[in-house]
């Protein structure tokens, strides 16, 4: 007689959890370290924007001529900050609208 729960599937289940514990968790963190990034490049920039004003802190965002893959990276850091924070806001707006409902 077998146990019930140690079939294929169980198997293959744990076989996921592994790989996701070994790929995924360190990924959302790699994530979330360049969204923190970013949000502090985007805070630098809104900072900028009062001392510079917004033509030259855009500028200063902005790759030009001769621009490294970092000045590009920078940038898409910012959008990704921005994207990741109206996707929590989102999430905790629709969490919270869930609860709230009989």
């Amino acid at each position: 007689m077998t146990h019930p729960g140690a079939g294929p599937d169980r198997r293959r289940r744990r076989g996921r959890e592994l790989w996701l514990g070994l790929f995924g968790r360190p990924a959302l963190f790699v994530v979330w370290a360049f969204a923190l990034w970013g949000t502090l490049l985007a805070l630098a920039l809104a900072v900028s924007v009062l001392e510079v004003g917004p033509g030259e802190a855009l500028a200063r965002l902005l790759p030009g001529r001769g621009a490294t893959a970092w000045h590009y990276l920078n940038a898409a850091l910012v959008l990704l900050a921005l994207l990741t924070w109206t996707l929590v806001a989102v999430a905790v707006v629709l969490g919270r609208r869930g609860r709230a409902a009989p």
